[in-house]
């Protein structure tokens, strides 16, 4: 496989510039090529040791002329670059007041999304009780039960006791035994405990552990 040529790179260079909306000619010193490319900016796609940005609002020059016109509004003569300096300046304004606000609400409405593993089980104890024409089976289950949401992802132990008898029929009550992590708040931990929960006694029914 040969190496790539200046040829190619010009190649993708274009397709880039042509992508953005630009028309490339074909000049052999590229001077138009560079005079576009000083109009754009290198973005790296996934940065390396860095912290992750999300850049929440791109104001486009479509945006301003759509807003004008259904508010009924001249652009004649002002210069576009700094209305949109003047808009940008009234936004960081505005969310020194809402910012952290916000971003507290979008915690609290994000929800994890967890998905859950038996990894270990083992039977503790079982016994067995007759009281005349009564019957009663007792299980105790310990294990490891895995949960990961995201690139987060914890093991707990839990505790699991089964029932059975000829009146009530059989029932699971599970119990996770570690205490809450520091990385959870109580109402965090609440919750992921409650779903980890309904999944051992939902999956030890299904599975009839024996």
């Amino acid at each position: 496989m040969s190496l790539p040529s200046c040829t190619d790179i010009c190649e993708i260079i274009i397709q880039e510039l042509t992508s953005l909306g630009f028309k490339v000619s074909d000049d052999e010193d590229h001077t138009e090529m560079i005079e576009q490319l000083a109009q754009c900016k290198l973005v790296r796609l996934h940065p390396i040791g860095e912290e992750k940005i999300w850049h929440l609002w791109d104001l486009t020059q479509s945006t301003i002329e759509a807003i004008a016109k259904q508010k009924g509004l001249s652009l004649t003569g002002k210069d576009l670059d700094e209305i949109a300096r003047i808009t940008k300046k009234g936004i960081d304004s505005a969310l020194d007041f809402v910012w952290e606000e916000a971003i507290e609400n979008a915690i609290k409405l994000t929800k994890a999304n967890w998905a859950f593993d038996i990894i270990f089980r083992d039977l503790s104890d079982s016994s067995e009780h007759y009281t005349g024409n009564c019957y009663e089976l007792t299980e105790t289950w310990t294990g490891e039960i895995e949960c990961k949401s995201g690139d987060a992802s914890f093991v707990f132990c839990f505790n699991l006791v089964h029932r059975e008898t000829e009146d009530n029929g059989s029932t699971n009550t599970a119990i996770i035994t570690n205490s809450k992590p520091d990385v959870f708040n109580e109402n965090e931990w609440d919750d992921v405990t409650y779903a980890m929960i309904q999944f051992i006694e939902t999956t030890s029914k299904k599975e009839h552990w024996r």
